[in-house]
């Protein structure tokens, strides 16, 4: 097989949550507990004329219902989207190189 470099996938289950109202870590705590590096990076923001609620969805379980229930336009305006970047264990420098790739593939800094 191909070595994989890194991984590249969300934080969490949607933008940031207003302070106090996040409940699931998942998506970040188990590469620690793994002892993977990672780094967390905004991609974007929430922008209420792009990002409205779909009152259409169907939540797949209590979890998920509970994120689409919290999400408001109005209450997310400007929170960051975030990815993580995922590297082996020891490949600290190479997961800041590749977010530094990609950070100027971004047109950022």
């Amino acid at each position: 097989g191909h070595p994989v470099d890194a991984i590249l996938c969300p934080v969490g289950p949607s933008a940031a949550p207003p302070h106090g109202t996040s409940t699931y870590w998942l998506y970040t705590s188990q590469w620690s507990l793994l002892e993977y590096p990672g780094v967390s990076f905004p991609v974007t923001t929430v922008d209420p004329v792009k990002d409205v609620k779909d009152f259409g969805y169907v939540p797949k379980n209590p979890r998920d219902k509970y994120n689409h229930d919290q999400y408001d336009p109005k209450t997310y305006v400007d929170a960051p989207i975030g990815l993580q970047i995922i590297t082996r264990k020891f490949e600290d420098e190479k997961c800041l190189l590749i977010l530094e790739a990609i950070e100027k593939a971004m047109g950022r800094k």
